[in-house]
């Protein structure tokens, strides 16, 4: 065993709700965008009885933006909408999610943005 009996996941609970948000970005875009995204959560942050889950999506291209927003914006809020729901399902508690699309050319190139999001460490000399 890796970690103990309680804990469902050797990985953070940031990179868990990233991964979520990325499964729903996947599944509704069909195969339009199939490894150009990728997930980050900026903040999170409890106010009141909500927690709110500030989340960069980072595609390659100005195309690729446009399809994960959607004409008049329905394809971001269905993107999120699915998310909401299983994160409030899997974290027991009121999520709203703040959800920007923001392109990064070659982001699957550059280590330190795949360092935050969770790819690769990188070893300080």
């Amino acid at each position: 065993m890796y970690y103990p009996k309680d804990t469902v996941s050797a990985y953070p609970e940031q990179f868990i709700i990233a991964e979520i948000i990325r499964e729903k970005i996947i599944n509704l875009t069909e195969e339009e965008i199939p490894h150009s995204v990728a997930v980050a959560i900026e903040k999170m942050v409890r106010k009141k009885n909500v927690l709110v889950i500030s989340v960069v999506i980072f595609v390659n291209r100005d195309s690729q933006k446009g399809m994960i927003i959607g004409k008049q914006g329905k394809m971001i809020s269905q993107i999120g909408q699915q998310a909401r729901e299983e994160l409030e399902s899997l974290l027991g508690e009121k999520v709203y999610l703040e959800n920007y699309v923001r392109v990064e050319k070659n982001w699957r190139n550059k280590d330190r943005l795949l360092n935050q999001l969770g790819y690769i460490e990188i070893e300080e000399a």
